[in-house]
Formats: C-alpha cells, sequence, structure tokens
C-alpha cells in the first residue's frame, strides 16, 4: 500500500481535513464528513445512502432557489438542475478534485463515476447538517465545486423550450 494511502486509512483525521480542503468548508462536526465518504456496505449496509438522499435533495434546492433568484423560467430551471445534479457531472467535478481518493471503500470496491457522484451529495449533506440548514453555506460549497448557475445557463432566457419567445 502506497505510504499516502495508508495515512488516509490509519488517520481518519487527515482524509477528513483533505475533503474539507477540497470542498472549502470546515465541519464543526468532523463525524459528518467521515459519514459521507463512507460508501455502502463499508461499516454497515447503508453507507453514506441516508446523507446522499438529503444531499440531493439541497443540491436541487439550491439550483432552483438560484434559478428563482435569478427570475429563470421553470424550464430553464429544470434544464439546469436536470444537467447539473446528474451522476455524470457530479463524478466530472469530483474526480479532478481527487474526492475519490477519500473515500472510504473496501478493498474490492471499484470506485466509478456513481460512487464519486453520491460521495459529492453526501458531503453536500454533510454540510447542510452541519450549517443547520443555511442554505447560504451550502451554496458557497457547491460554488467551489462549480456546481453553482453560471451565466450561460440563462442564456437561452426569454425562450421556452422549443426556443421560441415568450413574449407576447
Amino acid at each position: 500500500m502506497p505510504a499516502e494511502r495508508k495515512t488516509l486509512v490509519e488517520y481518519p483525521e487527515v482524509r477528513i481535513y483533505a475533503v474539507e480542503n477540497v470542498i472549502g468548508y470546515k465541519f464543526a462536526d468532523s463525524m459528518l464528513c467521515l459519514k459521507a465518504i463512507q460508501v455502502k456496505h463499508f461499516i454497515n449496509q447503508f453507507g453514506n445512502q441516508a446523507l446522499v438522499q438529503l444531499g440531493d435533495a439541497a443540491l436541487r434546492l439550491a439550483l432552483c432557489s438560484a434559478g428563482y433568484e435569478r427570475y429563470a423560467y421553470a424550464e430553464q430551471i429544470l434544464e439546469v438542475v436536470d444537467v447539473k445534479a446528474t451522476n455524470a457531472n457530479l463524478a466530472k467535478l469530483g474526480f479532478p478534485r481527487k474526492l475519490n481518493g477519500y473515500i472510504i471503500e473496501r478493498e474490492s470496491a471499484e470506485l466509478g463515476e456513481r460512487s464519486v457522484a453520491t460521495l459529492v451529495e453526501a458531503l453536500l449533506s454533510a454540510v447542510y447538517v452541519d450549517c443547520k440548514g443555511d442554505m447560504t453555506t451550502v451554496k458557497k460549497v457547491m460554488e467551489t465545486l462549480d456546481l453553482c448557475w453560471k451565466t450561460e445557463d440563462l442564456s437561452r432566457r426569454g425562450e421556452t423550450s422549443e426556443g421560441k419567445s415568450n413574449s407576447k
């Protein structure tokens, strides 16, 4: 086992500290972060699945509220959520940040797209719980992970999903 990997396994606080640096958030309750980085079946049959469910909801809520604040049309909000909240997108954002290296798994577990995507959701949930539901804090973590709305997300403003103008 490489020395770096051995350190992460033997000292979970090192792993937690590294994750905090990646997401730009310091946990008051570091056990929430530790729970988030445990994949299903590692310590128990459920792993981080409860956090994953809440994280998915927090992600969607943050994206929807950001769209609402930007006066986006419902179609635009759904489109952004459908793109940004996918496993493919979450994994695409997690792999370059090497989040897959912090997942606690069994030796035989393969860490594919789904594992990294669920880790991102679980981390968002852990932040949500740790900051007592403060969506501003969750949105800051999402911004760090490049999950927030961008100017181009509203580039189709004024058009329906069929590309026709909404003006009368």
